[in-house]
């Protein structure tokens, strides 16, 4: 009889702690002037899913146990890691990354910066159509600095 009462309480323990350990975390992400980011990616640390803030810059997350990292990650913004720590509510501040241009884009292509060599124009086609010409090498002319149009 002991021996039963005691598994019986062992697994109603292990029950309770299992249970217990899955909470709700939800919060808001902001920039340093008080700003709310939207679509900042929330994840759990090691795990795969997550979800992403609202445009106020609110999120909620389920099933993240007390010991868990929350992973907070945008473009522009650096990555910035939270532990749980058992609370319910993690507000976060992100801060602005300078992120340096890597690739310029050209009409359809992309072309890497460094591989760039002259300058980038572009012209309008409402600006092409208001001048009156009698082809296309006419009306491109005088318009970007360097082309010649033939």
């Amino acid at each position: 009889m002991r021996s039963n009462v005691f598994i019986i309480l062992i697994i109603s323990a292990f029950y309770a702690f299992s249970t217990q350990a899955q909470q709700s975390v939800k919060g808001t992400v902001r920039e340093a002037n008080g700003t709310p980011i939207g679509g900042v990616s929330v994840s759990i640390k090691g795990k795969t899913g997550g979800t992403t803030t609202t445009d106020q810059g609110t999120y909620s997350i389920n099933n993240v146990s007390s010991d868990a990292v929350l992973v907070f990650s945008s473009l522009g913004f650096h990555r910035q890691e939270q532990a749980v720590l058992g609370r319910q509510q993690i507000d976060i501040v992100l801060e602005v990354e300078d992120v340096k241009l890597e690739e310029v884009v050209i009409g359809y292509d992309v072309v890497r910066k460094e591989d760039l060599t002259g300058s980038v124009a572009s012209v309008n086609t409402k600006q092409l159509a208001e001048a009156p010409a009698a082809n296309f090498d006419q009306s491109l002319a005088g318009r970007v600095a360097g082309v010649q149009a033939t």
